[in-house]
């Protein structure tokens, strides 16, 4: 959204443009530039850092870079960053819109790229591609398993913290169970050891290791473009979906725990004795003590 925000005012204000400079980094290590130089107002710079560019880039990611932003990613670039775009505002296509759309959606473009990939092969019956795995957090990757029906995605999750791990296991095992209420979802499944199909990789786990989360994608949930876009998309996007619920999940009981809190001391407050009875007098002014 930020980057969107920074986009549309430099487009907006192309009468007028400034130099600015404006860096911002997500939750899983990667990082945004848009950067406009004071000599050169009108050339505005989108630069992308992601963990497994590398990875990303020989699984999809050249081609879809090559397809979606022809014209607008530089030969190299910004040091510091793997791809970087350029576009001249004051020269700019007939629907800004799009190239707005392209710059805030350039991380999910190139996260969902080995996604599609597989997909695509699955929906037009081909020669589906290797399996890979993506390093995309620290100590925690994606493994993609092509076949000629299905696709076979795992997330190896892990935390830090041994209360979000606790918390993390309950809502991944939840996750899993709830496929026996939600029609034509696909296969979920939650385990802590390996999978069959990660035997044959060299696969460490730390010591915040939760466990394995895996989705079976059949051509069903990708039959059209559409589906297609939409499973890349969510599961490009699953562990910060984790990462939000888990953080909301934590928020509501520390807000549960000091309710509690508040009306157990209101309790002990209402429960302190008064103190011994005053006397008081009667009509005649003579005083007595109520038993």
């Amino acid at each position: 959204m930020i980057v969107e925000e920074t986009v549309r005012g430099k487009i907006e204000a192309a009468d007028r443009p400034e130099p600015c400079d404006v860096r911002l980094c997500d939750f899983d290590g990667a990082k945004f530039r848009v950067f406009v130089d004071a000599e050169a107002p009108t050339i505005v710079y989108v630069s992308i850092f992601v963990r497994c560019y590398a990875d990303l880039y020989d699984n999809g990611a050249a081609e879809m870079i090559a397809n979606v932003y022809e014209g607008l990613f530089t030969e190299e670039a910004e040091e510091g960053f793997d791809l970087t775009l350029c576009f001249d505002i004051a020269n700019l296509p007939d629907d800004p819109e799009v190239l707005i759309s392209k710059c805030c959606q350039l991380k999910r473009n190139l996260m969902a790229a080995p996604f599609e990939q597989a997909f695509m092969a699955v929906q037009q019956k081909t020669t589906p591609p290797p399996p890979c795995s993506l390093p995309f957090r620290k100590d925690e990757w994606i493994y993609i398993f092509p076949a000629a029906n299905k696709v076979t995605v795992f997330y190896s999750v892990s935390f830090d913290d041994a209360n979000e791990q606790a918390i993390a296991r309950v809502f991944l095992q939840e996750f899993a169970e709830a496929k026996q209420r939600v029609k034509n979802g696909p296969p979920v499944s939650f385990k802590f050891d390996p999978p069959t199909e990660l035997q044959s990789m060299d696969v460490t786990l730390p010591e915040s290791h939760v466990g394995f989360l895996s989705f079976i994608i059949f051509e069903s949930h990708v039959r059209n473009q559409e589906r297609l876009v939409n499973s890349a998309t969510l599961l490009q996007s699953f562990r910060s979906y984790l990462h939000y619920h888990l953080k909301a999940s934590k928020s509501y009981l520390a807000t549960r725990m000091r309710t509690r809190v508040a009306s157990l001391l209101k309790t002990l407050k209402e429960a302190k004795p008064k103190g011994p009875s005053k006397g008081k007098k009667n009509a005649k002014g003579k005083t007595f003590v109520r038993k």
